[in-house]
């Protein structure tokens, strides 16, 4: 996790070539509180706990997702509100709807088709790389990242201010990657990236 070219690396890695839930909160009521988990096979992983970050601007930047990074992404949730783990846990598998309370962005990246994936919060729409990045294997269907590519989405209008809380989500299948690879950036000094170990940082 990078902020204002300060790094920090997780205590622990994800593991590569297989489907896991990543979780990531941010809690200003704390002095602005950065945790981080990752569920895969049910197990809760710990990638950062409590790390004090401070208070964050608001962002009026288009997200990037992916830099150098080979993964599979799906059903991709901003809340704007920090839960624990184990209620993201407990509704990791269930869909959501433009009603959901609290929800401010949702891409479930499932089209399979075209260069746009659909936010069905707001209509913020994930725009893809081209028409080919995705994956598709029967019923299953993922947005993919070829280590070349990246995924951008304007959430300028949604982003928090100093005061809000929030949470984001995301199911992920990174590949062992070559080296340093961006998972989430915004290009205003805030990044998270996981390198070849798989640990974030």
């Amino acid at each position: 996790f990078t902020r204002n070219q300060q790094t920090n690396t997780s205590i622990n890695s994800i593991p590569h070539d297989k489907w896991g839930f990543l979780s990531i909160a941010y809690d200003t009521v704390s002095g602005g509180i950065f945790t981080a988990d990752y569920i895969v096979d049910d197990q809760v992983v710990n990638l950062f706990d409590a790390l004090a970050v401070g208070k964050c601007n608001s962002v009026k930047s288009p997200m990037i997702l992916g830099g150098n990074l080979t993964a599979m992404m799906h059903e991709l949730t901003i809340w704007n509100y920090a839960r624990s783990i184990e209620e993201a846990q407990s509704e990791m598998y269930t869909a959501k709807n433009a009603s959901t309370t609290h929800l401010i962005g949702y891409w479930r990246m499932d089209e399979g088709y075209g260069n746009m994936a659909e936010d069905i919060a707001q209509g913020h729409h994930l725009i893809l790389p081209n028409e080919h990045a995705w994956y598709l294997s029967d019923e299953n269907i993922a947005a993919q990242l070829n280590g070349q590519t990246a995924m951008l989405m304007n959430i300028s209008t949604i982003s928090p201010t100093e005061e809000d809380d929030y949470l984001l989500e995301l199911w992920v299948n990174p590949a062992a990657q070559n080296g340093d690879a961006v998972l989430l950036s915004n290009g205003l000094g805030f990044e998270l990236g996981v390198n070849a170990q798989g640990n974030l940082s």
